[in-house]
């Protein structure tokens, strides 16, 4: 199974000035972790399609494929114009869920082939005006709907069987979306939406206010889960740790702090205003205000 992740849009309403696919999610890129989700489950062939303007940030795409978006052509569709090197059934993901969770992958793919479907939807019950390409689901059928009227809403996460996705190719004119593309092909082929549950991670990063609201849901998470492992986070609110540190129960975490892709051991305290970042801090250690560990290693007390 190949992966397509579309990432050829503008990104007017961040108004970053770069790619969407670029904008930091707790101090790294959030494309990041969607390539780190989509490597964990064992995707070897991922496609990722960008603007030939965004070549600047390729360096962010290591371990990718990849394609340019088709000139002249617009919509959410268009990527699939360049998309050509396919052999099997491809998940289609768009950049701006860099959060979606593998366990909701994994039963989206088995939900697609258990069903033998030809084309499957990744959709979430919610009244949530901020999206676009609603699904209403009535017997058993999906219908594109105006998301105000709709009970389910398209995330943007399609599998689709090789041979329909070739045929949608070649239906594409100057501008046609998805949900488009869905609703031509609703009598011809067996479709099928599958529901996940809404959460924040399924937010799709449009505008500022979505990638502020992720950033502290995403934060609130982690911290969440160091205070049941027994870490003391003095005030989670001013705190930043990021997804890849790891802090050892009985530790004291002072307001004010960064903790980026660092380790911390048992019973240490770090002090407010800290900035531990790419380091391992040892077990018993007490460090100060205001201090910046970068890039080292600080042995057990």
């Amino acid at each position: 199974m190949n992966v397509l992740i579309l990432a050829g849009g503008k990104s007017k309403k961040l108004n970053l000035g770069r790619p969407k696919w670029s904008a930091e999610l707790l101090f790294k890129e959030n494309i990041l972790y969607l390539k780190q989700m989509l490597k964990k489950m064992g995707f070897k062939d991922i496609y990722i399609c960008i603007r030939k303007e965004d070549v600047e940030y390729l360096y962010l795409l290591e371990g990718l494929k990849i394609i340019f978006q088709y000139d002249g052509i617009s919509g959410t569709a268009a990527p699939l114009l360049s998309y050509n090197k396919i052999n099997d059934d491809t998940l289609i993901i768009p950049c701006s869920l860099p959060l979606l969770e593998i366990e909701d992958v994994k039963n989206f793919i088995e939900f697609h082939l258990f069903n033998d479907n030809d084309i499957s939807v990744m959709s979430s019950s919610l009244n949530n005006n901020d999206k676009y390409g609603g699904i209403m689901r009535i017997s058993d059928t999906i219908y594109i709907d105006e998301i105000r009227k709709s009970k389910l809403f398209d995330i943007g996460v399609y599998l689709l069987k090789t041979k329909y996705l070739m045929e949608f190719i070649s239906t594409i004119d100057k501008e046609i979306s998805f949900s488009k593309l869905i609703n031509k092909a609703n009598k011809k082929y067996k479709i099928a939406d599958y529901e996940v549950k809404y959460t924040y991670k399924l937010i799709n990063i449009e505008t500022q206010n979505d990638l502020n609201k992720v950033t502290i849901c995403f934060q609130r998470d982690i911290i969440d889960k160091l205070i049941a492992n027994k870490v003391r986070i003095l005030d989670p609110r001013s705190t930043h740790i990021t997804d890849d540190s790891i802090i050892m129960s009985g530790s004291v975490i002072n307001p004010f702090t960064i903790i980026q892709n660092s380790i911390i051991g048992e019973n240490t305290e770090i002090g407010p205003f800290s900035l531990i970042k790419n380091s391992m801090v040892g077990s018993n250690r007490k460090i100060k205000s205001y201090t910046e560990i970068e890039n080292s290693i600080l042995p057990n007390e």
